[in-house]
């Protein structure tokens, strides 16, 4: 079932305050490829300070959701779909989960976490596998032109390759519910503005000796739909 079938898909904007881990917003992670299809993708985390909106906002639209698939199809019970867990929760640090690693190396006892992905490929109705458009970046180097935010180019996206932990930024997401074989909501990733950028460093400690001589060498979203 599409999910126009279901639902309208809703904007949500995470707050300036989120954490970034393990972020694709300009290469999409095909490492895995073909079994697991390239994506854009990130682990979300807000602070719980700042999280009741957003909250509030996805779990009223799982329960819209829930009504209104059982006002399409009356005659199904709850344990006739197959429920996929949803694409965001709360974690605690202490909850033996990768995620709870990840709010322990960002100094936070407890984080809403946000999974969401952008598929890096679409295919058309006559199957042809074609690229999709990456995220949209901004950060504060970006102009305003007639009121909205000009997006990076795609040059200036390349120092955003790899971002390190305790990074910030707002995210434009489109959820989406949908029904199919399994039963969920999708979280999409659109665009990504940028707050607080700490490049991503390699934390491993090699102890290279240092020569004393030194040695020379030779070296499609629109961009109207987030209001950042």
């Amino acid at each position: 079932m599409n999910f126009k079938e279901i639902l309208p898909a809703i904007q949500v904007m995470t707050p300036a305050e989120t954490l970034l881990s393990y972020c694709y917003f300009v290469e999409p992670d095909d490492k895995f490829e073909p079994e697991t299809p390239a994506a854009y993708k990130a682990n979300l985390y807000v602070p719980a300070e700042n999280s009741e909106k957003i909250e509030t906002v996805l779990d009223a639209y799982w329960q819209e959701t829930k009504a209104k698939l059982k006002e399409l199809n009356p005659n199904k019970k709850a344990n006739d779909y197959k429920l996929n867990p949803l694409p965001w929760r709360w974690v605690d640090s202490d909850d033996g989960s990768k995620q709870a690693d990840d709010i322990k190396s960002l100094g936070l006892e407890k984080a809403f976490f946000l999974k969401v992905k952008r598929p890096a490929y679409k295919t058309d109705k006559q199957g042809n596998k074609r690229p999709n458009t990456p995220p949209i970046l901004f950060d504060s180097s970006c102009k305003k032109n007639n009121g909205k935010l000009i997006p990076l180019s795609d040059d200036d996206k390349q120092q955003y390759i790899k971002i390190g932990p305790g990074s910030t930024a707002q995210v434009g997401i489109w959820a989406r519910p949908y029904s199919n074989v399994s039963t969920g909501v999708s979280l999409t990733i659109s665009a990504v503005n940028i707050k607080n950028f700490i490049p991503f460093q390699n934390q491993v400690n090699w102890e290279f000796t240092v020569d004393e001589a030194q040695q020379a060498g030779s070296g499609t979203p629109s961009t109207n739909d987030f209001d950042f």
